[in-house]
């Protein structure tokens, strides 16, 4: 059952509770975005090799040449390395790895995920740390979904013609084997079954021949090659002997896609329905991306508080997946991601896993919010707005829940969680109190508005800061406050030059909290300062 948290005794940084599915991801998205960034020089020798195995890769902290490919005014070096890049991380299943299972001297260092299969850290983790690049092993072309569907339909045609032209696309790999379509089935096959899973009791020997540890991380590294189909030259053998082994029927793969692949990031399927729709006469497509496969991606297990963040971009003209640590993560310690949007409430997340992915999440952030679901608070959302068609709530309501939370003695960690879930509400109401005071004449009565908008933001982003680190949400939340302390600042340069080194000091504090989201986002943003204003400015 997913949920059950692996025991160990070892003094960590942190307590990364993870609730998880085996080796599934979300073909909704939610966390990422299609944003471009710079980053700083890269440390990896031009020569660094990264094909074989057994050889531990540099770290890699410049992608600037992914994200800034197509951004003809940055000057950008070649990549210092090979994709598909594969960082600090280790693919184990379920119970303990038995290279680093507790022995009898009472070690503790374990490396272990709560079910199934998972990637965990193989070495302790920092926020902004890249833990792996790859390119989609098969994707959806935008241009073959946009023809079909033609500007007619909802969100549901839309997804539906998706899936069925990437299950054409696979179809067509399997019916038409070349050496590298090969590699590419591999991977695909692979994501589908937990037997290939290496470094276990079951794995432990070959040929007779109990592996030592070199051989069982050799073992391992090799199958995460498969996952990305960029397998050694060993392996590459038995992946062309395999070839006549393919045999993928079409609800075989449909359901494979439907619970492993990766959808539009952020928006989703209805919205860029309507927004086709609106431009059918438009060539301009407005997405780049669609839906891709990721096969080393799709071991990610699910965590409504995650200790992962990816974004998409393309390079060399293929969709390309960039992953993240977002907050400390300790050796051992399971990866994992949010399936769902991070501004999803306690009861729909609930039931969206339980509906998609057949499992009740029970990650520390679920539990807690469990525990306070019959407080004073939660029952006033429940009987305002949680049955709301729009899902919203109102401003008199925002302030009435924030104000139950301080005379109840809502635990501080609950009411990050809860704000959170309610994200998008808060987003609703700072816009409708906004918007009246691009027309107030009175300065005072514009600046309460700005000031409590700040507040509450501002507690929204140190929500985000300790759950869901430098999503997409949190970017936005982070942009609201920043704009918010700016049009302060030039107000008092006008007005109440006296205050300015206090406006001056907040404009610092908000640009410096947003450049730091976006280096655990995107890894290091150096010290190019076109480079960092034109990420702010994009995302």
């Amino acid at each position: 059952m997913a949920g059950r948290k692996g025991k160990s005794n070892k003094k960590k940084p942190s307590t990364l509770a993870n609730a998880t599915k085996s080796g599934t991801s979300t073909n909704a998205g939610g966390v990422g975005g299609d944003a471009k960034a710079g980053l700083s020089s890269s440390t990896i020798p031009q020569d660094a090799d990264l094909s074989s195995p057994s050889s531990t890769p540099p770290p890699l902290d410049d992608i600037s040449p992914i994200l800034f490919e197509a951004t003809s005014s940055f000057s950008i070096k070649t990549l210092s390395c090979h994709l598909p890049f594969i960082g600090p991380i280790k693919l184990v299943r379920g119970g303990y790895d038995e290279v680093s299972a507790p022995d009898d001297g009472g070690n503790t260092d374990v490396e272990t995920v709560v079910h199934g299969r998972g990637l965990v850290a193989s070495r302790d983790l920092y926020p902004g740390e890249c833990l792996f690049v790859t390119p989609a092993i098969f994707s959806t072309p935008v241009e073959d979904v946009w023809e079909r569907f033609d500007g007619n339909g909802n969100g549901a045609r839309l997804e539906q013609i998706a899936d069925e032209v990437l299950v054409d696309k696979i179809r067509a790999s399997a019916e038409n084997i070349q050496d590298s379509s090969c590699m590419l089935l591999d991977a695909f096959l692979a994501q589908m079954s937990s037997d290939e899973v290496p470094s276990f009791p079951c794995d432990v020997s070959e040929n007779g021949k109990e592996l030592d540890s070199h051989q069982l991380e050799h073992k391992n590294s090799s199958f995460l090659e498969i996952l990305t189909a960029n397998p050694s030259v060993a392996t590459k053998a038995k992946s062309h002997a395999m070839c006549s082994n393919y045999n993928i029927d079409r609800d075989t793969i449909l359901s494979n896609i439907r619970r492993n692949a990766f959808g539009p990031d952020y928006h989703n399927y209805d919205k860029i329905a309507l927004c086709w729709s609106s431009n059918k006469c438009n060539k301009n497509k407005f997405y780049n991306r669609l839906l891709g496969v990721y096969p080393l991606a799709a071991m990610i297990n699910h965590s409504c508080s995650p200790n992962a963040v990816r974004v998409f971009s393309s390079f060399e003209g293929k969709e390309v997946m960039i992953v993240h640590a977002n907050v400390i993560i300790p050796k051992g310690t399971e990866i994992t991601w949010s399936y769902l949007p991070p501004s999803t409430d306690f009861f729909t997340r609930q039931k969206l896993l339980k509906d998609k992915y057949s499992f009740v999440c029970r990650c520390a952030r679920c539990l807690k919010e469990k525990d306070a679901t019959s407080s004073v608070f939660y029952q006033y959302w429940l009987e305002n707005w949680n049955n709301r068609e729009d899902g919203q709530a109102t401003g008199e309501q925002i302030e009435k829940l924030e104000h139950l939370m301080s005379i109840n003695c809502v635990p501080n960690e609950v009411q990050r969680y809860l704000r959170i879930g309610l994200a998008k509400s808060y987003m609703v109401y700072f816009n409708e109190v906004l918007a009246p005071t691009a027309t107030m004449t009175c300065d005072s009565a514009r600046n309460d508005v700005r000031r409590q908008v700040l507040k509450l933001s501002t507690q929204l982003h140190f929500s985000f800061l300790s759950c869901n680190n430098a999503s997409t949400e949190h970017i936005s939340i982070l942009h609201l406050c920043y704009e918010l302390v700016s049009v302060s600042h030039a107000d008092a340069i006008k007005n109440q030059p006296e205050e300015t080194t206090k406006t001056m000091s907040q404009v610092r504090f908000w640009t410096d909290q947003l450049k730091k989201a976006h280096m655990v986002r995107y890894g290091q943003l150096g010290q190019n300062l076109e480079v960092v204003r034109a990420i702010l400015k994009h995302t």
